[in-house]
């Protein structure tokens, strides 16, 4: 079983087309094989050949041909076929090339027609939207999906890690996490697949005994042994067990450890759901224990107990010290302040230099207006709380109690705590003052 890759670089509307064309006539297909696009990240040469004005033709080429046969599978039938083996999408290029920001502000896909290469996140970031829209449709009309599975953190800006935790399901390599253990620990709670090749790695930019592959492992990653470039670095027929057997004998790896690997790779792939059944269990996706079927995954019961065990405690650890940091006061007149966002307090202070300040401040309202008014700029998300280090809405979101839970009295309360939901980037580390 393997996933194999093949590049669509974008020059063209017609490259969909002809690779489909090119598989289907030839009949590549097998039960044990799928696909897995990789994009790479070449606009600065199309651009100095002239080959193309500006970077909406390379999204356009990328996935207009996807959503059209997605509409009418018959206008473009090979490819339609073609699709229900591909599994998703990859990026690829050199990560340690420089990447120069030209605007303060990035803009859009047509508005660039810099020979600069857009940096990394603003191709994850396009590449995943497209395809995120993508799925949605496919998925309505019944067809298989997509997931985002680059390259990254190999090399270059770790930066690239964290465009990688917003947008994608998993990666490749992810050497530069050693270096920033904050994103470390995000794709620990998180349990984003990390798909590592330190044969690759050894060759190319970090000698073996360096690989963080094992830290990871006995951290809890959810990290997994793949191949990278095969006939280029691996020197058997079989490169998987290839890296499997130099990983047992550097690492000292025992046979649960290479079963808990083998099973995370599995997990990890873009194979059916009935197959990995197949080979795992009918309850694979449940979480510790509950999804795993020991005859087989051969990876003990107390081995997945303990790991998922950890797990809940690093999450409880999380909501338990963190959700405090939100702390809302009550004032004396019974009003609740909350200033939280820039946007409401660049909106007080605007209101503050208006000649109608008496009549529009919150302060000089009653009280029970001013409470109703707050309550109805800050309304509670209807999306239900995770117990998640990074929610997938990826935004700050404030719960305030209904505006007839509201304390209207006039007696002064010491400090009430509100539930929040906090996004990945955004750091919060003082008390809001009435």
């Amino acid at each position: 079983m393997a996933e194999w890759r093949i590049s669509i670089y974008g020059r063209a509307i017609d490259e969909w087309d002809k690779l489909a064309a090119w598989v289907v006539d030839n009949k590549l297909f097998s039960h044990n094989i799928r696909w897995l696009i990789q994009v790479p990240r070449l606009f600065d040469v199309y651009k100095s050949t002239g080959l193309m004005e500006n970077f909406e033709e390379v999204i356009v080429n990328l996935f207009q041909p996807l959503f059209e046969v997605t509409k009418d599978p018959t206008s473009r039938p090979k490819l339609h076929i073609f699709l229900q083996r591909v599994i998703g999408f990859d990026s690829v290029d050199d990560e340690s090339k420089p990447e120069r920001r030209l605007y303060r502000k990035f803009p859009v896909p047509k508005a660039w027609d810099s020979k600069q290469n857009p940096p990394y996140s603003y191709w994850i970031y396009y590449l995943f939207s497209n395809m995120a829209s993508l799925n949605v449709w496919r998925k309505q009309r019944g067809f298989n999906t997509f997931v985002m599975r680059p390259h990254c953190g190999e090399a270059g800006d770790t930066d690239h890690l964290a465009a990688a935790v917003v947008c994608c399901h998993s990666i490749s390599h992810g050497l530069l996490l050693r270096k920033v253990p904050l994103l470390q620990y995000i794709f620990y709670l998180e349990q984003i697949g990390v798909a590592m090749s330190p044969l690759s790695n050894n060759a190319l930019f970090l000698a073996y005994e360096r690989n963080p592959f094992l830290s990871y492992f006995k951290r809890g990653l959810n990290v997994s042994l793949s191949t990278d470039d095969p006939l280029q670095f691996a020197f058997t027929k079989e490169p998987l067990i290839e890296e499997y057997s130099v990983a047992a004998q550097i690492y000292k790896l025992s046979a649960v450890d290479m079963c808990e690997l083998a099973k995370n790779s599995v997990v990890q792939s873009g194979f059916e759901f009935a197959i990995k059944q197949r080979w795992l269990g009918p309850d694979f996706h449940l979480p510790g224990v509950k999804g795993n079927t020991m005859a087989k995954s051969n990876v003990p019961n107390i081995r997945e107990g303990f790991r998922h065990e950890t797990l809940l405690q690093e999450l409880a650890m999380y909501v338990t010290y963190l959700v405090v940091l939100f702390v809302v006061k009550i004032n004396k007149a019974g009003s609740t302040n909350i200033l939280l966002w820039q946007r409401q307090q660049q909106r007080l202070r605007r209101l503050s230099r208006t000649r109608t300040f008496h009549n529009q401040h919150p302060l000089h309202q009653l009280p029970q207006q001013r409470q109703l008014r707050q309550a109805a700029l800050w309304q509670p998300n209807p999306c239900l709380y995770t117990n998640s280090f990074l929610l997938k809405q990826r935004e700050f979101q404030l719960l305030i109690p209904n505006p007839s839970s509201i304390r209207t009295s006039n007696k002064p309360h010491k400090k009430m705590e509100v539930p929040f939901r906090l996004g990945p980037f955004q750091e919060i580390t003082q008390e809001i003052a009435p």
